[in-house]
């Protein structure tokens, strides 16, 4: 009588099964991962460019609030930034009383009253905040970006930056607060 024996083919076909499940699952993840990466390249690219239409806007918002200063950032000039961020940006646009000064327009930007303490805010922005050209001028309109960085160690607060923009003797101040929440887990 001959011996069946069971069991070898089996595990066999288990780790063989077991091995293409691994294979399929890592090119999945892998994929996964470089999908993401690319959505997230994409969007941390566009903040970097100061499209047409965000000026349009803009040029439109100067022609209802009669302010010589507008920061994209809502009505409330407020933006929540989460622990960690990095090159967080927002535009801002000046239109002085004579469009012809706007080439020799600089702006400086200064910590306002707020509860953020260590690091210094001041340290979030990717340049120095001091006496700073625009980007783009175009009819008479500066427009810049502010690009700023908030460290992970930063704890949740909420601060308060002032804009002063000088061109010759001419001169306007707006604000626009950074609200610090928590990294979350997406």
């Amino acid at each position: 009588m001959r011996k069946i024996k069971f069991g070898k083919r089996g595990a066999f076909e288990m780790s063989i099964t077991t091995i293409v499940i691994l294979v399929i699952a890592m090119t999945m993840l892998v994929l996964g991962l470089v999908f993401v990466r690319q959505i997230f390249g994409t969007a941390t690219k566009s903040v970097d460019v100061i499209d047409d239409q965000t000026q349009n806007e803009l040029m439109n918002l100067f022609g209802e609030s009669g302010s010589d200063i507008i920061v994209k950032l809502g009505s409330q000039q407020t933006a929540k930034v989460k622990q960690g961020t990095e090159n967080f940006g927002f535009m801002f646009g000046v239109s002085p009383d004579d469009p012809s000064t706007v080439n020799s327009c600089t702006y400086t930007i200064t910590k306002g009253s707020g509860n953020c303490k260590n690091p210094d805010p001041m340290k979030w922005f990717i340049s120095a905040p001091t006496n700073i050209k625009f980007n783009k001028i175009t009819a008479g309109v500066g427009y810049a970006l502010i690009k700023l960085t908030i460290p992970d160690s930063q704890a949740p607060c909420q601060q308060l930056f002032n804009i002063e923009v000088k061109c010759g003797s001419w001169s306007a101040r707006d604000f626009f607060n950074i609200d610090v929440t928590k990294k979350g887990f997406i």
